[in-house]
């Protein structure tokens, strides 16, 4: 049987989407490499995999980004990652920004960036933090689009989506216990 031509026209429009995405992402990951020792390409590669691999918006990041960039990378300490918390709940905006806040600091910070001003070396990871946290998101909704109102009443989707809920509270528990330690316990 012949191939429908919406389907080609899916096809073709996910190829797009995601050749475009993966294109953008490549070509902007080489700009950071070239100014660049370490840090900004770290920072690119670990909220690019922040990205991709997390589910269920900040409060569900927060515990990764905490652990990965306090212990990992020594970007932050947990006092700083505490204060971008709190800087994150008191100013309007999304809570995932605090992944802004990590890059300018870290970056800020860095001694291979010593080279620049301290307030551009800050800047500078706060947009590279920004465009790779962000990136693939903008990725996904344009591959995504075509079907998310489809799926929308779909009795099938139900049951996993109440199940990835129920997870995402659980990270959001998790996050909880995490922060109160510090604050409490520091």
């Amino acid at each position: 049987t012949p191939i429908p031509a919406h389907s080609m026209t899916d096809a073709r429009h996910i190829l797009t989407a995601l050749g475009t995405g993966i294109a953008l992402w490549a070509l902007l990951y080489g700009v950071v490499q070239q100014f660049d020792t370490h840090v900004l390409t770290d920072m690119a590669a670990f909220f690019t995999k922040v990205a991709l691999v997390t589910f269920g918006g900040a409060y569900a990041v927060l515990p990764y980004v905490f652990d990965s960039a306090v212990n990992d990378y020594q970007w932050v300490s947990a006092a700083q990652m505490m204060d971008g918390l709190a800087l994150g709940e008191t100013t309007p905006g999304p809570l995932v920004m605090i992944n802004a806040f990590v890059g300018f600091v870290g970056a800020a910070q860095h001694t291979s960036l010593s080279y620049l001003p301290i307030t551009w070396a800050g800047t500078l990871g706060a947009i590279v933090v920004t465009v790779f946290t962000f990136l693939p998101s903008f990725v996904f909704i344009l591959v995504g689009a075509p079907w998310v109102e489809a799926t929308r009443k779909s009795l099938s989707l139900a049951a996993p989506l109440t199940a990835i809920s129920a997870a995402v509270v659980g990270v959001i528990i998790d996050l909880t216990l995490i922060f109160a330690q510090h604050t409490f316990f520091p």
